[in-house]
């Protein structure tokens, strides 16, 4: 498991990460009426992959199926249930499990 740098302090940016040798970008921006971070997954050359995926934690951020553009683990969301906007990045994680993670249980 990864942990992927994130951060809270700013509502929203764009991030590029190397996961399993496959560049992604991720596009982070923090909604107050939802109180809650959502994420957009892009390819490597910018290409939307998923939008507007809600960062709820213990849930994937991106689908279970292989996609183009994305690497062969999942990406996921830990934390607690409830968090504020400054949580990202320290009580609330963005992780990649690789494919053999997921396989192995």
């Amino acid at each position: 498991m990864l942990i992927l740098p994130t951060r809270g302090d700013v509502l929203r940016y764009r991030r590029r990460y190397s996961l399993d040798g496959v560049t992604i970008a991720l596009r982070f921006a923090w909604r107050q009426r939802s109180g809650a971070w959502y994420v957009d997954v892009l390819d490597g050359r910018g290409e939307p992959i998923v939008l507007g995926q809600r960062v709820s934690p213990a849930a994937p951020l991106t689908p279970d199926v292989t996609a183009p553009g994305l690497p062969p683990g999942r990406l996921w969301a830990i934390g607690p249930d409830r968090y504020g906007q400054e949580q990202l990045g320290t009580d609330v994680q963005i992780v990649y499990l690789t494919a053999a993670e997921i396989a192995g249980g």
